[in-house]
Formats: C-alpha cells, structure tokens, sequence
C-alpha cells in the first residue's frame, strides 16, 4: 500500500513547492485493500504505530508492537510494519 495524506503522486510535486505538510501525529487512516481486508492506522507519537486488520481472520485485530512505526518527510510518510516497509 502507498500513503501519502491521501493525494496522488501529481498532488504531491505541487504540494511539495507549497511549503511543509502537517504532521500526521496523532490521525488515524483507514481503508479498504482490493481483497476487502481492512487496516485503520493510527500515528502515535514518537514514530509508534497501532494498526487494526482482519486479514486473514473474520474478526478485527489490533497490533502495537515496538517494531511497527512510522516517519514523515514533508508529504511522504514511511510505515514499517513487522519489517516490511511502504511508502
């Protein structure tokens, strides 16, 4: 999955030359994937991450793990998540 604040690739060129974005500290992102499993993000303070799914299962699942966590560079927000990474 890509995140950027919910903008398009383009958006974030003009986005970029606006100034610097918000911080996504303390927002919670939710979503759909294209198999119908859910994730809702939350961005703790410090870079710690809690993220809900049911992937894989029927019910939903919170994870917080010390592993799971996230960066802001202007528009792009980095999330790791048990080693594996997106952008």
């Amino acid at each position: 999955m890509a995140f950027s604040q919910g903008r398009p690739p383009a958006i974030l060129a003009s986005a970029e030359a606006a100034g610097p974005a918000k911080s996504i500290e303390g927002t919670t992102w939710a979503g759909t994937d294209s198999d119908g499993d859910f994730y809702e993000y939350t961005f703790l303070p410090g870079g710690r991450l809690r993220y809900k799914t049911n992937t894989e299962r029927k019910e939903l699942v919170t994870f917080e793990d010390k592993e799971n966590v996230w960066a802001q560079n202007g528009p792009i927000v980095i999330i790791l998540v048990q080693n594996y990474s997106s952008q």
